[in-house]
């Protein structure tokens, strides 16, 4: 539907003024220029005013001579070998499609050395802009951007591990072996009876001394 309202549009640009055919070097045939007038054909070109639609008129021998659309680099080195479009049939009929600088020459050897080359200017529709072709495919959506993830938290050193020293169990008392007492002292009953004898003889001693 974008396609078809753009080639409207375009006819409608192009039919709002009239067109006309140009005969390319006025009535001469599309030829070698003679030596007093090089410049005939951009000479003539400059007189004249171009529009979109207009088309030229090139008249020439088939046999001995052809029409080249080339580049402007081309079209100043004369260079055959690489053109845009090629025209053989001697009554070539050139539509301008837009704005902008032409450039052609002739496919005869040495010909375009002898200034048989044409530079052509189209003028754009004063208070119209051509517009522009719509896009053959649709525009592709750039893709999302990937979310920007937080920075990883460090996690937290270890508490250093401290050994502490267990000591070491105390024996148990029931562990001890119980060591029996060891007796130093006499029996009791033999030292009384020792007692009682002295007690006997100190009596005795005193009596007899009384």
């Amino acid at each position: 539907m974008a396609i078809l309202m753009y080639c409207i549009l375009l006819a409608v640009i192009q039919s709002g003024s009239h067109a006309f055919e140009f005969t390319v070097g006025g009535q001469n045939e599309w030829e070698v220029p003679n030596d007093t007038n090089t410049e005939i054909y951009n000479e003539w070109a400059g007189r004249s005013r171009f529009k979109v639609g207009d088309s030229l008129v090139f008249v020439y021998n088939s046999n001995e001579d052809s029409v080249l659309q080339v580049t402007h680099q081309n079209y100043l080195s004369c260079n055959t070998s690489d053109p845009i479009a090629q025209f053989k049939d001697g009554y070539t009929v050139f539509k301008l499609p837009h704005p902008g600088s032409f450039f052609f020459i002739s496919g005869a050897s040495g010909h375009c050395q002898k200034s048989q080359k044409l530079q052509v200017v189209v003028l754009a529709i004063r208070g119209v802009t051509p517009p522009s072709p719509p896009p053959l495919f649709p525009p592709v959506p750039a893709p999302a951007p990937a979310p920007v993830l937080p920075a990883p938290v460090p996690a937290p050193a270890p508490a250093p591990l401290i050994m502490r020293k267990t000591p070491a169990p105390s024996p148990s008392p029931s562990m001890v072996p119980a060591v029996p007492p060891t007796s130093t002292g006499v029996p009791a009953a033999p030292l009384l009876k020792s007692a009682g004898f002295m007690c006997g003889l100190l009596i005795s001693v005193c009596v007899f001394i009384l």
